[in-house]
């Protein structure tokens, strides 16, 4: 059935005024308690969730919209808590080769010539949309000229943290790395106030690639603004033997001595951590992005979800950029990660459905330091939400939505979005912005690059 979105402001005096009321859905609040309303309803005013419950509660409403959720599925909007999202020019660029050789012989010289404030933007707008298409209504990224990226998220009217990239090397926004940290500065002290869905962080790219005291200062100043810290860590077996041979010490071990693990630090991939570093991460409250396409692609490694379950340490899933996943779609990826691990384990009651839902909602709220606002739908919190229409061939019948949504969705049935109580995507049109018009500039960027490959 298709959304009815319409006008519903007049009505007796007495009732409650909202701006968006969605209702005749099965919803999935994604609580603490796993609340479900099937049929449900809830009501937003004022960017926020004002109300959610059984849909005879919701006749003392009047609201200026309204969407029409039967035979849908309605959640939280997803949350990618690792991506690069202007890389989107960059995808197929460069497949089937090793994370060294892809990373130094193609990836970094890519981006030294062809990254500047223009392709960050276009293919920022371009990874945006295809993430709203697929039900992401959050995203962690980091990259450079990041105040493009900004811009981008803000007119796009997606939620966004959004990392200055970090490393002890020249790169595209810094040639001169002496300038790191005036560079992080500026970007954390002009975009604080930008909008309310820009959340500026830091990104260290891995500690191989920064050293000690760009680690630590970089920790310090987002300690300041209580910012996010994000970096990569332990992604390859070859990075933490070489790691360790000029240490002496493991990877989150020697984050751990430089003090820059705590509730608002997030780790990317996380795949070669023993028992031990996984009690340091727990212990100290240290967000996971599980990045497991691109682990794939890249022959990584498998990351160990189930113990990062089993310490209820705040785990969330990553798509990673589009050179090395190719797709931003979350869906899709918890397909993957369920079935991965079932297998890697032997044992096919690892990661269940519920739990891998809750991975790529309210953990992964929780990860990227954002939990207390969205993740879940809950009165108080802000109205990032999604619906997904059900019927269609390979969504019936339906016995379990947790199992429909992990194991039988796809990106493409998310029907509309709605962002901090904005409709963003209505019947799979995108409302913010052209579609048509960033596919035609990423298009000549990647002529470009075409044209000039190697």
């Amino acid at each position: 059935m298709l959304t009815k979105l319409q006008d519903q402001s007049s009505g007796p005096s007495n009732r409650i005024k909202i701006d968006l009321l969605i209702r005749n859905a099965w919803i999935l609040t994604l609580d603490d308690n796993r609340t479900e309303y099937n049929p449900g309803f809830v009501a937003i005013k004022d960017k926020r969730i004002l109300s959610v419950g059984e849909l005879g509660n919701c006749s003392n409403f009047v609201a200026k919209k309204e969407i029409d959720g039967t035979d849908c599925l309605v959640l939280p909007g997803l949350v990618n808590t690792h991506t690069h999202a202007a890389m989107t020019p960059f995808r197929g660029y460069a497949d089937d080769m090793k994370l060294q050789e892809w990373l130094f012989k193609h990836i970094f010289p890519a981006e030294s010539q062809y990254i500047n404030k223009n392709s960050v933007y276009w293919g920022t707008k371009l990874a945006i949309a295809e993430m709203i298409r697929n039900g992401i209504t959050t995203f962690a990224d980091g990259y450079f000229f990041v105040g493009a990226v900004a811009k981008a998220v803000k007119e796009c009217g997606i939620r966004a943290v959004v990392g200055q990239g970090i490393l002890d090397y020249p790169t595209p926004d810094t040639p001169d790395p002496k300038n790191n940290f005036t560079t992080a500065q500026n970007f954390i002290e002009s975009y604080s106030s930008f909008s309310d869905r820009v959340y500026p962080s830091i990104f260290c790219h891995s500690p191989y690639a920064c050293g000690q005291q760009t680690l630590i200062r970089m920790k310090e100043l987002t300690s300041c603004c209580n910012a996010l810290y994000q970096i990569h860590l332990s992604e390859t077996k070859n990075e933490v033997k070489e790691f360790e041979d000029k240490h002496h010490t493991r990877p989150t071990l020697y984050l751990k001595d430089l003090g820059v693990l705590d509730d608002l630090t997030l780790v990317a991939h996380a795949v070669w951590v023993n028992e031990k570093e996984i009690e340091v991460l727990s212990k100290h409250g240290v967000g996971i992005s599980h990045v497991v396409s691109s682990n794939m692609k890249l022959a990584a490694g498998v990351a160990p979800l189930g113990q990062f379950l089993d310490a209820e340490l705040k785990v969330g899933l990553g798509t990673d950029g589009c050179a090395s996943n190719n797709r931003l779609d979350l869906l899709r990826d918890a397909d993957l990660s369920a079935k991965l691990h079932k297998v890697w384990r032997g044992d096919p009651m690892v990661v269940p459905a519920v739990s891998m839902v809750e991975i790529i909602t309210r953990r992964g709220a929780q990860a990227i330091g954002l939990g207390h606002e969205i993740g879940s739908i809950e009165k108080g919190k802000v109205a990032d939400i999604i619906v997904v229409e059900l019927h269609k061939p390979h969504l019936t019948p339906l016995y379990d939505p947790y199992s429909h949504l992990v194991y039988s969705a796809k990106g493409s049935d998310v029907r509309d979005v709605v962002i901090a109580g904005e409709v963003v995507m209505r019947d799979r049109e995108i409302l913010t912005f052209d579609e048509r018009e960033v596919i035609g500039e990423v298009r000549s960027i990647s002529n470009k690059i075409r044209s000039q490959q190697i």
